[in-house]
């Protein structure tokens, strides 16, 4: 419509789609995605929970602080 209009998509999106196709179709992605998001809401719903595992991560030795 406009012949004047330069057309950028951004690069996070692409990949976004592209994992999103690609992801229904393998069961591993699938479950993977399913405990990351299941980890985020977590920690992402609960400040107590945050500090809590970031307090096991320090006293594993696994966090350097």
């Amino acid at each position: 419509m406009n012949p004047r209009l330069i057309s950028r998509h951004c690069l996070c999106h692409k990949l976004a789609s592209a994992c999103t196709d690609t992801s229904a179709q393998i069961e591993d992605i699938k479950n993977v995605e399913l405990w990351l998001r299941q980890l985020w809401k977590l920690f992402d719903n609960s400040p107590k929970q945050m500090a809590m595992y970031l307090k096991v991560q320090i006293n594993m030795k696994f966090l350097v602080v």
